[in-house]
């Protein structure tokens, strides 16, 4: 469509702040209920527990993809499109989490978000550039020794056990920051999405959005009042299962170590 539908089709717009970044504006008066965004999570994956790769549901390894042997809770969940890359990355290099002892394999699990992010960059120039511009607080992270071990181990990883050459320690440094920063829990915090306009909207505690269910590869907000042209749109973490600060504070302890 041309330039006016453009303005007119979502109540909202990017605004850059001084100092503060960029924030979502409403650009029209929003009526109170009124169905405001609706948001496509760039890339869904697990947290750190042992989860199917198709659906992020509960597995008990009994059932593993055909092809990649990592546990899926149902046949079909092999042929998701979200496993497809990486089921192709595990079946060259062979590697799978043992099925008698998922619990001890979350470390690897902790690895697929991460992954999930990096094959963007091979098949989705798009999504690939929205990430790069997204905040990954690198700065204050890499002072976490731990952390940036973490990012070393995860980086030859990638490189020597998957055979990914072209992955770079910077592309891994980042991609992890964002997730840290930006993904939104869901799934009773077993699952994290990356949603590229969400992670835009600030949070505050009197927050005038809200979600209309649980989140999930599609994330819908409604007005929680009347809200007025000009007026910053906010969301509540909180709002989400698993607040995304309190994953923060949980993972950045067992991270990769677990």
């Amino acid at each position: 469509g041309n330039q006016s539908d453009q303005s007119t089709k979502y109540p909202w717009q990017v605004s850059e702040i001084p100092n503060i970044g960029k924030v979502l504006v409403a650009n029209r008066d929003i009526r109170p209920w009124e169905k405001v965004l609706e948001d496509t999570a760039l890339i869904t994956a697990p947290t750190n527990s042992p989860v199917c790769l198709g659906c992020l549901g509960k597995v008990s390894g009994a059932v593993v993809c055909v092809r990649c042997k990592w546990p899926v809770c149902r046949e079909e969940c092999q042929d998701m499109q979200s496993h497809y890359e990486e089921c192709q990355v595990f079946q060259r290099s062979e590697i799978a989490p043992s099925t008698d002892h998922l619990e001890r394999s979350r470390g690897i699990y902790s690895f697929i978000s991460v992954l999930r992010i990096l094959l963007l960059k091979k098949k989705d120039n798009e999504s690939w550039t929205i990430i790069q511009n997204m905040m990954d607080h690198w700065e204050e992270r890499s002072k976490d020794d731990k952390v940036v071990e973490g990012i070393i181990a995860m980086t030859k990883f990638f490189q020597e056990k998957l055979g990914l050459d072209w992955v770079t320690i910077e592309d891994v440094q980042h991609s992890f920051g964002v997730l840290k920063t930006n993904a939104v829990g869901y799934m009773d915090g077993n699952g994290q999405a990356l949603y590229p306009v969400v992670c835009i909207m600030s949070h505050s505690c009197a927050a005038n959005l809200e979600p209309v269910k649980d989140p999930a590869e599609i994330i819908t907000f409604r007005a929680k009042r009347k809200i007025k042209k000009g007026e910053e749109l906010t969301m509540r973490y909180t709002d989400f299962l698993d607040c995304r600060r309190n994953i923060q504070r949980k993972t950045m302890k067992e991270w990769i170590f677990a």
